[in-house]
């Protein structure tokens, strides 16, 4: 009997990946004995890391359906291929690998995400476009813009300007008048090749369906979405999607937020929310089900970001991934679900199945206690030389923790202004949101952070 195999199409450039997408995967699909292999570009810079996390690397001259058509054909010679799938929140300039996995997947007769709806999430201007056909919730207006403020005169400020595809919350600015959103602009058009979690995440250059008369045309680089921007608190819902069947899991309240000028730092996150009923929820939930059967979604995770506005909930992003920081612990510890585990099963073809609380109308609310993920970041950029993090005296159970790290940036540089560079995070339980809060600030105030303007070695060349 040949070996079961899980193959991961890797699309990314970067010598460093900023995520770990295929690594837990692969952790999972380990688990039940199914070796792990990753087609990747003969040109990638990050080979040896796909080297690191697979049983075996696969090269291609790109990753195209023919090349990797032809490489799959090749390891299932040896091997019973199971699975094939590629990160689906990640564009790159090289172009979206999800519809090189659907055209595969079909000729092989694999399971997989449909890339139409995928890219109905992944492209901001396309979201807002499906959105806006959503009868009963209160239109949100927005403009894919190129630099010609012309076109945005009907606008009213405050605004946020956003990279059409992105992560991290690369380059996203809250803009108060015309001035600011010329000089978020400018900012954005000069820094853009040097912002990973914006230019990594660009895809290519394309015209767009538009509810307007004629297509627009999307630039990498020049290109932004221009959206009103949206008052009230402000959380996150954790859905499966099941063959079209919506299941939230669970929801988080961002109770303390920062904006830098061309980024937003979130720093405290919990559940349950404190600002939010439960009939507040029940309606969330239920804009948020509209949502998603307007984008097509019919199966995989969806972390999706709303604000429960004066007119109601209103969603700003509609992401298919988990949710970062600590959402996979999160479900493990609250819900009893590997989220990674059950991506596997459905990518391998093997039933999905979840526990009947998931199952209900509503997220888990936790009763015994208030869980936050926690996020520290350093007080400007620059490289990290050293990081002491305090011992502090807490009400608050430390669950886990991340200490200092590169978070994927290159060359360990922490580009605070510009995206979400954290240097430590963690994941708690408390008797009350009090105890929480007072936990973050004790810990904000007493970490120690030395930060340099030149990497040590280049510290090094000048003395």
């Amino acid at each position: 009997m040949k070996p079961e195999i899980l193959i991961f199409i890797d699309n990314d450039y970067l010598s460093t990946s900023l995520y770990l997408y295929r690594e837990l995967h692969f952790q999972a699909a380990a688990k039940e004995d199914i070796k792990c292999i990753t087609i990747i570009a003969k040109d990638s810079k990050n080979i040896r890391e796909a080297s690191n996390e697979s049983d075996e690397v696969f090269l291609v001259d790109s990753i195209e359906t023919s090349e990797v058509l032809c490489a799959v054909e090749r390891l299932s010679r040896k091997y019973s291929v199971k699975g094939l799938f590629c990160y689906p929140a990640h564009v790159t300039p090289r172009g979206d690998a999800n519809h090189v996995v659907e055209d595969v997947a079909k000729q092989c007769g694999l399971k997989y995400y449909s890339a139409e709806p995928l890219e109905n999430c992944n492209n901001k201007y396309l979201m807002r476009s499906k959105l806006s056909n959503i009868k009963g919730v209160s239109p949100v207006n927005f403009r894919l813009f190129n630099g010609n403020f012309e076109t945005i005169n009907d606008f009213k400020f405050p605004v946020v300007m956003k990279p059409v595809y992105g992560g991290g919350s690369a380059l996203v600015s809250i803009c108060e008048d015309r001035k600011s959103l010329e000089k978020a602009y400018s900012h954005f058009m000069q820094r853009f090749p040097d912002v990973p979690g914006a230019y990594s995440f660009s895809g290519a250059e394309k015209w767009l369906s538009s509810p307007e008369v004629d297509p627009v045309l999307y630039t990498p680089g020049v290109s932004v979405l221009i959206e009103e921007f949206i008052d009230g608190p402000e959380g996150s819902l954790e859905c499966l999607i099941i063959d079209g069947n919506i299941h939230p899991m669970l929801i988080f309240e961002k109770i303390i937020t920062s904006n830098t000028s061309n980024t937003v730092l979130e720093k405290v996150i919990v559940t349950p929310p404190q600002s939010f009923s439960n009939d507040q929820i029940s309606m969330i939930v239920s804009t948020i089900s509209n949502s998603i059967k307007a984008l097509k979604v019919k199966n995989g995770f969806l972390h999706v970001e709303f604000k429960l506005s004066k007119n109601g909930p209103q969603v700003i992003e509609v992401n298919p991934r988990l949710g970062g920081f600590f959402v996979d612990e999160a479900l493990k510890d609250l819900c009893s679900c590997d989220a990674y585990a059950l991506n596997v099963n459905y990518i391998t073809g093997k039933p999905v199945t979840i526990g009947r609380g998931l199952a209900e109308a509503l997220p888990i609310l936790p009763e015994d206690a208030v869980y936050a993920m926690l996020l520290f970041y350093p007080t400007r950029s620059g490289y990290i030389k050293a990081i002491k993090f305090p011992g502090i005296e807490s009400a608050c159970e430390i669950l886990s923790q991340v200490l200092p790290t590169t978070n994927g940036h290159k060359d360990g540089f922490f580009d605070v202004e510009n995206e979400e560079a954290y240097i430590a995070k963690m994941w708690v339980r408390a008797a009350s949101i009090h105890e929480i809060l007072h936990a973050h600030k004790e810990y904000e105030r007493n970490i120690k952070v030395e930060i340099s303007e030149y990497r040590e070695d280049k510290l090094l060349e000048q003395s």
